[in-house]
This record gives structure tokens, C-alpha cells and sequence, in this order.
């Protein structure tokens, strides 16, 4: 998993430092996007970093000038934990202890996250990981046929595959009056 900061030409590097510090706590792979002007000071910035730059050209492509190095040594339970929805810490905790808290509702987050907390970080991370590649449904090839303009809402809505199809029958279709 890596994780993408933009920086356009409206944009500060002032949080920079701080916002990579808290990346680097839920993900081993950080990397800066941004605009090829601001390039020679983000590298001054990153030089001595694992941060990846990646530069969007005048001509709209994207190219990495860094490639991003991996850092597990500052992820937290904590941060992984505060990733994951109800539903996804539930089926980790399940996975790897055969069950979940008996506790009363008031205390029951505060012990699952306790119990997540004990499982080695790195599994911790594995397991974080692979729920948060479940949220994402979206196949390619339902995604090339969606028009430009409705692809950000499509890919950060909670669609199936069948909104997908009836997405498609319906920008197809021929109104008559």
C-alpha cells in the first residue's frame, strides 16, 4: 500500500513533514505528488528520506523521479486500529483469536482494540491491508467504461458491480420525447 500526498502549485510544504510522520504510522510506503516547478525544492525536503516524489507533467502524465522506500518502523496498532470499521476489526480479531470480547457494549471497543493491539505488528498490518483492499470492488475493466467525468464519483462511492452495468444500459440508452 502506498499512499499519495498532493501538492499542487496552490499548496504549502509547511505541514509536509508532520502529514509524512502520520502516514508512515498506517502505511510503509509514502510517496509526494506534485507539479514538475516544485520538484527541486521537494527533493531538497526529501533527500535524505524513504518518501517517493512523483512529478504530474505539463503533458499530464505522471513520473516518478523517487521511487518510494519501504519504512514499517513507525506503524502503530493504534493508527491501524483507527483505519479499520467495525465490521473489518471484528473479522481481523476473529481470524486471529477465534473470537471477540464478551464485554458490555460501553466497553467493547476499548477491548477489541486492547486484543488487537497484542497481535504482532506486522501481522497487524498484513491483516489491516487486506481489509482495506476489500472496500475497493472496482475491476478495470468495469472502470475504463465509466466517462471521465462520473470516475471520481464512481470510484469513491460503495457501488457493485451491477451499478457498473446499470450505469452503462443507462448512458447508452435513446430517449425518445
Amino acid at each position: 500500500a502506498v499512499v499519495y500526498e498532493i501538492k499542487t502549485e496552490l499548496d504549502s510544504f509547511e505541514r509536509l513533514k508532520n502529514q509524512i510522520n502520520d502516514y508512515y504510522k498506517a502505511f510503509s510506503h509514502v510517496c509526494v505528488v506534485t507539479c514538475e516547478e516544485y520538484y527541486d525544492k521537494l527533493s531538497l525536503i526529501l533527500q535524505d528520506t524513504a518518501v517517493g516524489i512523483c512529478i504530474l507533467t505539463n503533458k499530464n502524465t505522471l513520473r516518478f523521479e523517487k521511487e518510494p522506500i519501504a519504512d514499517f518502523s513507525n506503524i502503530t496498532h493504534k493508527y491501524l486500529f483507527k483505519m479499520l470499521h467495525k465490521k473489518e476489526f471484528e473479522d481481523v480479531l476473529t481470524k486471529t483469536f477465534k473470537k471477540l470480547p464478551q464485554v458490555t457494549p460501553v466497553f467493547y471497543y476499548d477491548e477489541c482494540y486492547n486484543l488487537f493491539e497484542t497481535i504482532p505488528i506486522m501481522d497487524a498490518y498484513k491483516a489491516t491491508l487486506k481489509q482495506l483492499k476489500k472496500r475497493n470492488k472496482i475491476t478495470k475493466e468495469e472502470f475504463t467504461q465509466v466517462p471521465y467525468e462520473l470516475k471520481s464519483l464512481m470510484y469513491f462511492n460503495s457501488t457493485y458491480n451491477n451499478d457498473y452495468k446499470l450505469l452503462g444500459l443507462f448512458l447508452n440508452e435513446m430517449y425518445r420525447r
